[in-house]
């Protein structure tokens, strides 16, 4: 951690400095081995999962993080490459470089006369095969999905175990992140149609896996024609007669 506070200002943001720096606690002690949920990163930096995934790519693209792969469930790999430290391992506290004296070499050829020229080829170097990417699992992207809008920890495990069965649910039921994130974000289907949403209160596992089949539909229906109150109303009945997974 102690080389990123050593990566010159001009170079980077002070957002992606602090954001590095916490990415950089999880890392071992070359850099490598960074693989903390988004979610994680929020919570010790104070900013939105959105902000984190910004700023995350605006590392990668500027070469301070490489992406090495995927962990299991779809959690991203990354490497940290402390970009200019080295270059300040060169320099002592009061700005001065450290002189380095080259080595002397000698002008004096070295003959030997009994040498004879060697006949054996260079050895080719083995080039390591690229290990295929691994694709992220659809059941965690949802449950990251779910945990965000619940605002649930993942890395707590009753919570983290609990969110991940719904999820596998909701994935055998066709649906996706984008549609969670839409339905039961604030100012979505659940604060503008559920009752327990126009009270304030935040969506559950449970409650998105049970509503999901009615906001899908009503939203649809919103899509493409507007609805008379007294279709909304029946619509809403049904919902609650027809739950998925119950």
């Amino acid at each position: 951690m102690g080389r990123v506070w050593d990566i010159p200002n001009n170079k980077i943001k002070a957002n992606q400095k602090f954001v590095l720096l916490t990415y950089a606690d999880h890392a071992d002690h070359n850099g490598n081995n960074v693989f903390p949920a988004q979610e994680t990163i929020a919570k010790k930096t104070g900013y939105s999962r959105r902000t984190v995934i910004r700023i995350t790519k605006e590392l990668v693209d500027a070469g301070f993080m490489i992406e090495k792969g995927f962990k299991e469930y779809g959690t991203k790999i990354y490497s940290i490459k402390f970009d200019g430290c080295d270059k300040l391992s060169h320099v002592t506290n009061g700005g001065d470089k450290l002189s380095k004296k080259p080595a002397q070499m000698s002008h004096k050829p070295s003959i030997n006369h009994h040498s004879k020229p060697s006949l054996k080829e260079p050895a080719t170097p083995v080039q390591e095969k690229p290990k295929p990417e691994r694709k992220p699992n659809p059941v965690w992207l949802m449950a990251e999905a779910v945990a965000e809008v619940c605002q649930l920890d993942l890395n707590l495990k009753n919570v983290k175990g609990k969110v991940m069965n719904f999820s596998k649910q909701l994935v055998s039921g066709q649906y996706t992140p984008e549609q969670v994130r839409e339905y039961y974000k604030r100012g979505g289907w659940w604060y503008r149609q559920d009752w327990r949403g126009k009270k304030g209160d935040l969506p559950q596992p449970h409650s998105i896996l049970n509503t999901i089949k009615q906001a899908a539909a009503v939203t649809q229906m919103l899509q493409t024609n507007q609805p008379t109150p007294e279709e909304l109303r029946a619509l809403v009945e049904a919902g609650k007669q027809d739950k998925i997974g119950v």
